[in-house]
């Protein structure tokens, strides 16, 4: 650590700089580095391994004294820039984020160390869209690693007796126990990554072994470095930049990976002339000294971008110029004059200097959040962006509220019938709506349907499950028993419409594990319905656009991502079409509905989200009300419904 240079090495600011970098690339466009998230993984590494090293080697005799020297040092550490970046990004985003709330709320939880629990109370996947427009994510480590602080200096004082005069037999009894602990927490890890991800992205227990493999990796070679044959540190250097290069479906044996090529790399790179020599050199030097505000800032950047001029190819070097210059000037300026005057301060000064710093730069995002509707883009966003449903007929209620179901909106007794719309004439057809936030979409749609067709009009969604599921959960039981309550009311001349979201939303054009088992499940619903005279409508993949917030469409701000190539988006969308056609072909009443088509014709070379001067999408891939309803005609061609008289 640089604020305890008798024990700073500088190989880890090489290591830093990268882990760093690989963390831009990735959020600038994870197409450029599929895996450059772990670089937080291997900054979790570091950590563990400077901190063990810092503990160690500060020679205590009582405990409140230890404990508020290493307090005070991690004050010093992280708080100058911290605070920094907190106040200036609260008052851009609430600028430029006509929805700022979330993220004021995140910026203010990162002043005091637990952002990562109120976004794992937000239910936001970390590598979700929306995420990506809250501008404090990125902190969600940072009260990982403060939450382990809490937790560690106790742990190692009590095991292995810093107080007391320290034997082997103390030392040994807490790399035991902390070898158990990283057990236990890798264990967690690999068991919830896919059944808790929200649990797995943000919580210490998922979190902590990495943490520990730093600490054992210091203990294990703390007289000197392990010397290990040449090869091995350049085969980890190899593992972990492969591990760079893995795309999302892999982030658990990718994270393994991560984890263990750089505790292997931290024990052995001083013994690597080679390794050691390119890390020290001082371009990686340089960012490795910024790498802790250049990681603050650089997410604040994007997040910025993101309502404004967009990200894109074209507009990074002018961000990367922002992010270094920002970071540059708030290590020269604030991190290091802070951290080296309070150096000389007493700890409970340099406590008490912290905790009024925070509070008095929390003030920031909470006044801005209590005045939110008021900034100054509110009305401008409404009028640009229209609404993704329409209200409820009868009641005027808000479909999102009824209609959509998740854990905070379940399935009541009267859900159906709030969301069932009768046919004009008592004997008239209606059209049934099964499926994720994709079959919601359409509500417009099918309510504009229903006013040149008299038809009936049923629409019951579920956030993030798709129907027929062919994944076990309590949402996708919670669409079986809807289906199962309303299938006995179908009658001939009706309409079934099944929809989805087909694609990771990851911006790399990839098919999710399920689709092709929904395929098939879906044309086996199709034969089982043609009988009774139903006709099922299969609604194939829409665009999928890539800016993260569609506001800076809206503002025109940002070409390229908002007017991509056709091509660019029809390869995953027309492979997953034909496949849908593939499996219906020969069922005489499934009919694939293109969508992709409607919005993105063969005669056009780029696609927009923009229709007739207004916004046809409300994010990447849901339609709004202008959107959907703008799909009615081609709708109504393709099944050959004909407007009532």
């Amino acid at each position: 650590m640089r604020d305890e240079p008798l024990f700073y090495r500088k190989d880890i600011d090489g290591w830093r700089a990268i882990a760093v970098v690989a963390v831009i690339l990735n959020h600038f466009d994870k197409a450029w580095l599929p895996g450059g998230y772990l670089g937080v993984d291997v900054f979790f590494v570091i950590s563990g391994f400077v901190i063990t090293m810092a503990l160690l080697n500060r020679k205590a005799e009582r405990f409140w004294p230890f404990l508020a020297d290493f307090y005070a040092r991690r004050v010093r550490r992280l708080m100058p820039a911290l605070a920094v970046c907190v106040v200036a990004t609260s008052v851009a985003i609430w600028f430029a984020d006509p929805a700022s709330r979330q993220s004021l709320s995140t910026g203010l939880g990162a002043l005091f160390g637990v952002s990562n629990l109120l976004l794992a109370n937000q239910d936001a996947n970390y590598f979700s869209p929306s995420t990506e427009l809250n501008a404090f994510t990125h902190t969600w480590s940072l009260g990982v690693e403060e939450q382990f602080y809490l937790v560690y200096p106790l742990l190692l004082w009590g095991l292995a007796r810093l107080g007391a005069r320290q034997d082997a037999a103390s030392m040994r009894r807490f790399v035991l126990v902390l070898a158990a602990m990283l057990v236990i927490s890798a264990g967690i890890f690999v068991s919830t990554a896919n059944a808790y991800p929200v649990f797995n992205y943000y919580h210490l227990p998922s979190r902590f072994w990495e943490l520990a493999a730093g600490a054992l990796t210091f203990l294990a070679c703390r007289n000197r470095p392990a010397r290990l044959p040449a090869p091995v540190p350049l085969a980890a250097t190899a593992v972990l930049a492969v591990t760079f290069l893995l795309p999302l479906e892999h982030r658990v044996p990718a994270t393994l990976l991560a984890v263990a090529a750089t505790a292997v790399l931290l024990a052995t790179t001083p013994s690597s002339r080679a390794l050691d020599g390119v890390l020290t050199t001082p371009v990686l030097r340089f960012f490795g000294r910024i790498s802790y505000p250049l990681y603050l800032w650089h997410w604040s950047v994007l997040a910025v971008s993101r309502f404004t001029i967009g990200v894109s190819a074209a507009t990074a070097p002018v961000q990367f110029a922002l992010m270094l210059a920002l970071a540059w000037g708030t290590y020269r300026f604030i991190e290091s004059p802070l951290r080296h005057g309070w150096i000389r301060q007493p700890n409970w000064r340099v406590l008490t200097a912290g905790l009024g710093v925070a509070l008095l730069c929390a003030a920031v995002p909470m006044t801005l959040r209590l005045k939110e509707e008021i900034g100054p883009f509110r009305s401008a966003a409404s009028d640009v962006v229209p609404d993704g449903f329409m209200p409820l007929p009868d009641s005027g209620a808000r479909f999102e509220d009824v209609c959509l179901l998740d854990a905070k909106h379940p399935r009541k007794a009267d859900t159906v019938e709030r969301c069932t719309v009768a046919p004009v004439k008592p004997d008239g057809n209606t059209i049934w709506a099964f499926g994720d936030s994709h079959a919601g979409h359409l509500q417009p749609m099918f309510y504009a349907l229903r006013e040149q067709t008299g038809m009936g009009v049923h629409v019951v969604a579920m956030a993030n499950t798709p129907f027929p599921s062919v994944v076990d959960s309590a949402m996708s039981s919670e669409g079986q028993t809807t289906f199962d309550s309303v299938s006995p009311r179908f009658k001939p001349g009706d309409i079934v419409v099944l929809a989805r979201f087909y694609l990771y939303r990851d911006g790399q054009q990839r098919a999710q594990p399920d689709v092709a088992a929904w395929t098939l499940a879906a044309a086996d619903l199709a034969r089982k319905l043609g009988p009774r005279g139903i006709k099922v409508v299969i609604v194939a993949p829409p665009p999928a656009f890539r800016y993260a917030s569609v506001l800076s469409c809206a503002r025109r701000m940002s070409t390229d991502a908002c007017a991509p190539s056709r091509e660019s988006l029809a390869g995953i969308i027309g492979a997953i079409t034909q496949d849908l056609e593939t499996a219906t072909q020969g069922i005489p009443n499934v009919v694939v509905f293109r969508p992709f088509d409607f919005f993105c014709p063969p005669s056009q070379a780029t696609c927009s989200p923009i229709r007739d001067g207004q916004m046809a999408f409300r994010d990447q891939d849901h339609l709004t009300v202008v959107g959907s309803r703008a799909m009615t005609g081609a709708f109504m061609e393709r099944l050959g419904l004909e407007p009532a008289h």
